[in-house]
């Protein structure tokens, strides 16, 4: 499985900030014990965030107008009547104000 940009950037993230604190806490005399916990506690969070990411960027859905007016309309987590009704609402032109003026 392919590393997406939306899962690198706080994976990177993470990894930078561990190895700064891990380093940090060496410098001042803190066991090794702590560190590796540490450390690991940080990319674990890391890799939890890019994954909330991910499954966020996967459920939002965005309509736009084909007629370029300037409506668009994102969904999240909607039931798929929903999703269907407002794809009908953004693609239909004659609804949008642009089109009505």
């Amino acid at each position: 499985m392919a590393l997406t940009v939306r899962e690198a950037i706080p994976t990177g993230l993470a990894g930078a900030t561990a190895c700064y604190i891990g380093y940090d806490l060496a410098d001042h005399g803190v066991g090794v014990a702590v560190i590796v916990s540490t450390v690991l506690a940080i990319l674990s969070t890391g890799l939890s965030v890019g994954l909330r990411f991910q499954q966020a960027a996967n459920d939002v859905q965005l309509f736009t107008c084909p007629e370029g007016c300037g409506v668009e309309i994102r969904t999240t987590n909607q039931p798929s009547d929903s999703v269907a009704r407002l794809r009908e609402l953004a693609t239909d032109h004659s609804q949008h104000p642009a089109a009505r003026s």
